[in-house]
């Protein structure tokens, strides 16, 4: 189950809905109180339905997912079909498998400044520049899946949400510092041309990056 409402929608059903909890819950407390017979005042009745009340908030909250989107959000549900009419709104969903792509669809570039060591213990800086494609809908969904994967090797929790940008610092940033290191640290500090720093980021990325990868970002050198 999967539902757009309004903020202000959103907000009055969360209140009902959590009224509603209280009233039937303390309802069966008393119920049952009176069918045992038992005779109690009326506000240990409301302190006793409390754990259960928030036991059952907390159940339902595992169930289900509540989510404020922004204009650009992209929702996506598990079975691949788009949620409409999201932007500014709430989500409220079951579907374990919905996530959300933060960054949407159109192009942007991001800079990256990192160090590394030569073979001569000389410091080598450089910024690369990463240029994040305007991309469709399958290859998101595609690279989501190997996001998720990554993320969940750490951390089991449910992914909710997907960027290229976090795809690039999570899944492909940490190798490609590790090949560019290596690549730098068998050269000396004066045979690294801009020329040679070309070819190192180049070559690093055409190995680097799969199809799917290609896709979603570039990696080039920034020369000064």
């Amino acid at each position: 189950m999967t539902i757009v409402l309004s903020a202000i929608l959103f907000y009055f059903l969360n209140v009902l809905f959590f009224l509603f909890v209280v009233s039937l819950l303390s309802f069966i407390s008393v119920s049952i109180l009176l069918l045992l017979k038992i005779e109690i005042r009326q506000w240990l009745v409301l302190l006793l339905a409390l754990p259960i009340i928030i036991g059952t908030q907390f159940f339902l909250d595992k169930q289900m997912d509540a989510i404020e989107l922004r204009e650009t959000d992209i929702v996506i549900k598990g079975n691949g079909e788009i949620v409409k009419n999201t932007a500014n709104k709430h989500l409220v969903t079951t579907d374990k498998d919905l996530f959300i792509a933060i960054d949407g669809i159109k192009p942007y570039e991001e800079k990256f400044s990192y160090t590394f060591q030569t073979e001569d213990g000389q410091q080598q800086a450089i910024d690369i520049l990463i240029s994040f494609h305007e991309t469709d809908m399958e290859t998101i969904r595609n690279n989501f899946q190997v996001f998720k994967e990554v993320l969940q090797s750490i951390d089991n929790d449910p992914v909710r949400y997907f960027s290229r940008y976090s795809y690039y610092t999570d899944v492909v940033e940490s190798r490609l510092q590790s090949e560019i290191s290596e690549k730098v640290a068998s050269l000396k500090k004066e045979e690294l041309t801009t020329a040679i720093m070309v070819n190192i980021i180049e070559t690093v990325g055409a190995q680097l990056l799969n199809d799917e990868e290609r896709k979603l970002f570039s990696i080039e050198l920034i020369s000064e």
